[in-house]
Order: structure tokens, then C-alpha cells, then sequence
């Protein structure tokens, strides 16, 4: 009986954990992306922002992150799918182009594809992938906008972590909460 309440509140002790650690980052509302991890943004739609006489039609993608974090000498690829991430991406390529431009530390990085002849996104929906090949970033949000046909289309995504942190902390708290009513009526 013994060994079976020890298991028992380390297995709670350890789900509070990932619990307490799962609240805090939807808190702080940031995803960590570490070196070779990557992030996956589907949107099916975009709103209607303001007409934009004059501007070429293009997609542009700003990812913000938590902090100064994106430091010199930080890689990150970025994809851009039409349909389906199993599909080839229509544009990719690493970022910072010229590691050697970043001399300080950012909190944001934004890279544009310009191509007034692309099909692509033109329906303003699309997945964006981005993977870090070296250092860590804190994500905090997405800002994906298009032009297209003298209109601008663009909305801020905000990432939002993993929900099994969340069940997990919910859970051990269940699971204490339930013992400790057990243990009054015995």
C-alpha cells in the first residue's frame, strides 16, 4: 500500500509539473522553437483590410517572437505551401539572408514573396512552415497579409501552445482533488 501512494504522488507531483509549466506558456502565450523544431500556420481566410491602389500583388509574412531573441548568428527556414504542406512549397529559402546583417538582437523578422503573376494565396488561405536551423526562438505571433488585386487582406495570428499541458494539469489537479476526498471519507 505503501509503494502504491509513493507511485501515485510522484505520478502526481510530475503531471502538476507539466501542468504548471503547460499554464505558464499559454500565459505567456509563446511557443519555444528550438533548433531543427518548426512551427506549422494554416489560415483558410483573410479579412479585408483597406483597397491598395498601387501595390503589387504579394504575400508578406512577419513572425514576432517574445522578447529579443532572434539573435546573430540564428537560422530559420521559412516554407510556403498552397494546399497542402505534403505538397512542394511554392517558395522557401533561410533567413536572415546575409546572417552577417543581424548584429544586434530582434524581436521580429519579416520577409515578403513579390511575384505579381502568382496563383498562389490569391483564394487567401495557404500554410506557412517555419523551422529553425539553428538557435531558439520564442514565437509569439504570426502576421500574414496579402495584396492582391489593389485590395490588402491580413490578420495577426496568435500561437497558442500544445493543449495537452493543459489536460495535464487539469488532470493532476483532478486527481488530487479526488484522493484527498477519498481520504476524508475513509
Amino acid at each position: 500500500m505503501k509503494k502504491i501512494r509513493s507511485i501515485s504522488i510522484i505520478v502526481c507531483m510530475v503531471t502538476i509539473l507539466f501542468g504548471v509549466m503547460g499554464f505558464y506558456n499559454f500565459a505567456i502565450a509563446a511557443i519555444p522553437v528550438t533548433s531543427g523544431g518548426s512551427y506549422t500556420l494554416e489560415f483558410s481566410s483573410l479579412p479585408f483590410i483597406e483597397v491598395a491602389p498601387g501595390y503589387q500583388d504579394q504575400i508578406s509574412i512577419g513572425f514576432n517572437f517574445l522578447g529579443d531573441v532572434f539573435d546573430p548568428g540564428e537560422t530559420m527556414r521559412i516554407e510556403f505551401f498552397e494546399d497542402t504542406i505534403n505538397s512542394s512549397p511554392f517558395s522557401d529559402g533561410n533567413y536572415p539572408t546575409f546572417p552577417s546583417d543581424i548584429t544586434s538582437p530582434m524581436n521580429s523578422y519579416g520577409i515578403g514573396v513579390l511575384n505579381p503573376y502568382s496563383p498562389y494565396w490569391k483564394d487567401l488561405q495557404g500554410i506557412t512552415k517555419m523551422t529553425m536551423l539553428s538557435g531558439l526562438v520564442n514565437l509569439d505571433s504570426i502576421t500574414v497579409t496579402i495584396y492582391s488585386d489593389n485590395a490588402k487582406y491580413s490578420s495577426n495570428f496568435t500561437v497558442v501552445p500544445e493543449p495537452i499541458s493543459s489536460i495535464l494539469f487539469i488532470t493532476g489537479g483532478s486527481f488530487l482533488a479526488g484522493r484527498r476526498y477519498l481520504r476524508r471519507k475513509a
